[in-house]
């Protein structure tokens, strides 16, 4: 396995893991969208456009044929993400930035543009280093996803640990 295709079904997991978990915290979410000013009327519908683009992104991404869609999905949900902690800064709002759902709430701000960065880093390697997922095996694919599981899941401990040590 190369490390473009490690990065595609990364990236394509974390999308579809943070549309999920999304999906297991839609009060949340919700309340963060009204706290950004957007879906007002009916939330409910922003959460369902955004969980269902980043589900899309993800689910593209791990077919040759349209993963670039995927990618360009990617591109537009990261460019309404940079709006949202932009408008976090702008109005110095405390704003709970949902991007795993309730799995590691946190403050929109600098970390979340670290991980916005990076995900805009992956997606535009990506677009340039065009390999084919065809040639790798199943179980090569499924050992990639339980990493990025694993390392997603590693991030929230680590995350629940160090807001413990601040606690105590």
């Amino acid at each position: 396995m190369t490390l473009f295709i490690f990065m595609r079904v990364f990236l394509a997991t974390i999308m579809i893991a943070a549309a999920c978990l999304k999906l297991l915290s839609i009060p949340s979410f919700k309340r963060t969208l009204l706290q950004l000013g957007i879906f007002v009327r009916n939330p409910l519908i922003g959460v369902l456009v955004i969980v269902g683009l980043e589900f899309a992104a993800g689910i593209l991404m791990f077919w040759d044929a349209v993963h670039r869609w995927g990618l360009l999905l990617n591109v537009i949900l990261i460019a309404g993400y940079c709006w949202a902690v932009w408008r976090t800064v702008r109005t110095k709002m405390a704003i709970t930035c949902n991007c795993f759902g309730d799995l590691m709430p946190d403050q929109l701000g600098k970390k979340t543009v670290y991980r916005i960065a990076l995900l805009f880093l992956i997606t535009i390697a990506l677009y340039w280093g065009d390999t084919s997922i065809n040639s790798i095996e199943g179980f090569e694919i499924l050992i990639a996803m339980l990493i990025s599981i694993a390392v997603l899941a590693f991030t929230a401990l680590s995350k629940s640990f160090i807001d413990y040590k601040k606690i105590v």
